[in-house]
């Protein structure tokens, strides 16, 4: 018997060196976004601030179910952090908003001041506001003015585009839903309008209006090659794209960036 083994008792010893192996590991290429639901619903945030004067009567009115752009007259005003969302998403539908306005008379007389909301635009003359406002959710009163010292109107008020157009089938229509680059085909307006006694509003009043919109985004975007091959990755890394995988071939000292993924272990470099 080997003296060895006579040693640990008859028993062959062990050997504590570890086999090394060379694992070669098949990468499946998502399609789409990782760690993306296929929907989301989050609350997003419009707000401006505006100064409303000059003819008699005179208005503004904004779209409470069009994310990609709130202002049909200045155009291009989108909801905080809707381009995010729109990364990942190439719908959305707005499920309810909540407006919240709040304006100070800074002229000299006191103001009449009706509110509505509509599914039809009101127009900016001012001229058929008192009519939006006799329809559900309207509302009319009067401001003091500035020198009578009550002269700020606070207004809120949560709703859901069923409210507005008051009709199941309708809000249920692609005609109410949004993409990533444009509003809804069908809108819903949130319109302030003014009148006085004279000929026109010198000074008119100052308002902030914020509208806060609950969103469900949709249609989950597939993975686009360009997202992932910005820059050139450090070398012993590896890239996703549709084609399968590209190793880097550049070796730096910095670190890669976050969408570089390490390679698996025992990949040989």
């Amino acid at each position: 018997m080997n003296r060895n083994n006579m040693r640990h008792g008859g028993k062959k010893k062990k050997s504590n060196k570890r086999k090394q192996v060379n694992r070669e590991y098949k990468v499946q290429i998502p399609t789409r976004t990782p760690g993306i639901p296929d929907t989301t619903v989050v609350d997003l945030k419009f707000r401006t601030d505006f100064v409303l004067r000059g003819s008699n009567p005179t208005s503004i009115r904004w779209i409470t179910n069009g994310a990609y752009d709130a202002d049909p007259a200045l155009g291009g005003l989108k909801y905080q952090y809707f381009d995010v969302w729109s990364q990942f998403y190439s719908f959305n539908k707005v499920l309810s908003f909540e407006v919240d306005l709040t304006i100070v008379n800074i002229d000299i007389v006191p103001l009449n001041v009706t509110m509505c909301h509509t599914n039809s635009d009101p127009g900016v003359t001012g001229v058929g506001y008192p009519g939006y406002a006799l329809q559900p959710y309207g509302f009319s009163t009067t401001i003091a003015s500035y020198s009578g010292g009550g002269a700020k109107l606070h207004y809120k008020k949560r709703l859901t585009p069923r409210h507005v157009i008051g009709d199941q089938l309708s809000v249920t229509s692609d005609r109410y839903v949004g993409s990533d680059s444009a509003n809804p085909a069908d809108n819903t307006y949130f319109g302030l309008a003014l009148f006085d006694q004279v000929t026109s509003l010198a000074n008119g009043v100052a308002g902030t209006f914020i509208c806060t919109a609950r969103i469900k985004f949709f249609d989950r975007k597939k993975l686009d090659d360009t997202v992932f091959m910005k820059g050139k990755p450090k070398k012993g890394y590896y890239t996703q794209t549709t084609e399968g995988i590209r190793e880097g071939q550049v070796s730096s000292d910095e670190s890669p960036p976050p969408h570089f993924l390490p390679l698996p272990v025992g990949k040989k470099n």
